[in-house]
């Protein structure tokens, strides 16, 4: 790595970590608020909990559409559209008097947020190469492991010092900081003729090309269940957590805070040894970790051991083995297609989101005030996502081989 490069990765990686917060820190804020939120307006834990399966299922649906057009028009007007959007729906959601209110506005917030991570993305992918995009990815990693937890932590305070709309109004001026921040200091970096056409059609042919691709695939799919995983923990924690336990909303922001850390381990790691292991074994090990992660925190809660040591010990586990699945997986997934950056950043995402809302659908279905949906939920996700990527990214045999070495055996023996 030259010396103008470090500062290079540094600059654009503070920027994109930005960019990428903004997702998590909008869902995971006002997650130690959810408790008083079904009592505050008068309904159900089921339907708060929706209120954050809403907000996933908009953030990974509009990552879709913003993907292509940023590869037809450039990533900087996507963001400042997106984080308008943003700053409105935000103030809206603080503003509300009902849990449908609340619904909608978590709805629009998710459709300007998502535009943040998906040009993140995109916009590595538009100045690195590989191994420099995943040193740039476990920085900007920090944002997707970290924020999770710093974001109930201040929404624990918050809550508790000035109630739960502050919360949305603090959203807000986070969005309008990063809105100005963009206007003045973000250059396009989309350096292609930008001619990829974006008719639904061609949109969704090349949305198809990607999934069909296992160079794609395979990483993504690993990828996503490790954090549609993280965000199916982080729906039913405070449950358990909160209610069950007997943790204060801030003690539960500790806790998630803890959790969290451990990803600093595996993106070290990452930082330091991927230009001499190279992504693969790093992938693998990290799947290793997220698969143990799971089984443990299932294993305890399963013989009746609730509390915060047998919840926060497996997940730490899980973080160490998402802070080498995240960098790695992204730059291996992103590296083929330079081309068409801003769809498969834009793919990946989806796919992420989309596995953490398909999670706390099922954190809801199982909600039945036991630890049954923490127990059984994340674990699942995280399964899915290691065998998914063993399937796929195990090497492809021809069938013939086998007859050739055959063939060629010395007859006679």
């Amino acid at each position: 790595m030259s010396a103008n490069a470090a500062p290079r990765e540094t600059q654009v990686a503070l920027m994109a970590t930005c960019f990428v917060a903004l997702g998590p820190l909008t869902m995971s804020m006002y997650t130690p608020a959810m408790p008083a939120l079904a009592s505050k307006l008068e309904t159900s834990a089921s339907l708060v909990q929706l209120t954050l399966t809403v907000y996933l299922v908009a953030f990974a649906s509009a990552q879709l559409v913003y993907g292509p057009v940023s590869d037809r028009f450039g990533r900087r007007p996507v963001l400042i559209v997106g984080l308008t959007v943003y700053v409105a729906a935000s103030a809206m959601a603080g503003a509300v008097t009902g849990i449908w209110g609340l619904m909608i506005a978590r709805f629009v917030q998710a459709l300007g947020a998502c535009a943040g991570p998906a040009m993140a993305r995109a916009i590595v992918r538009d100045q690195f190469a590989e191994a420099a995009s995943a040193r740039v990815y476990a920085l900007i990693g920090l944002a997707i492991a970290v924020v999770p937890a710093v974001g109930p932590l201040l929404g624990g305070y918050m809550q508790g010092w000035t109630g739960w709309r502050s919360i949305f109004l603090a959203q807000a001026a986070f969005g309008l900081t990063l809105l100005i921040a963009t206007v003045w200091l973000v250059r396009e970096t989309n350096a292609g003729d930008a001619k990829r056409p974006i008719a639904p059609r061609a949109v969704a042919k090349g949305y198809a090309e990607l999934l069909a691709d296992r160079r794609f695939l395979g990483p993504t799919a690993l990828l996503a269940c490790a954090i549609g995983g993280l965000l199916t923990f982080v729906a039913a924690a405070p449950f358990v957590l909160i209610d069950l336990v007997g943790l204060s909303p801030v003690a539960y922001g500790w806790v998630a805070l803890s959790i969290s850390g451990s990803y600093f381990g595996g993106s070290i790691l990452t930082n330091r040894i991927v230009g001499r292991t190279g992504p693969d074994r790093l992938l693998c090990a990290g799947a290793l970790a997220i698969l143990a992660g799971g089984i443990g925190l299932t294993a305890a809660l399963a013989v009746g051991w609730v509390g915060v040591v047998p919840v926060v010990l497996p997940m730490c586990l899980w973080m160490v083995g998402m802070g080498l699945v995240l960098p790695n997986g992204l730059a291996k997934a992103m590296a083929p297609f330079p081309d068409r950056a801003g769809a498969a950043s834009a793919l990946v995402g989806f796919l992420q989101i989309g596995t953490g809302a398909a999670g706390t659908l099922l954190v809801a279905a199982l909600e039945d005030g036991t630890p049954l949906a923490l127990a059984v939920a994340p674990t699942t996700v995280g399964i899915v996502g290691v065998a998914a990527f063993a399937l796929l990214t195990a090497p492809a045999r021809d069938p013939l081989d086998l007859d050739v070495e055959e063939d060629d055996r010395p007859h006679g023996r």
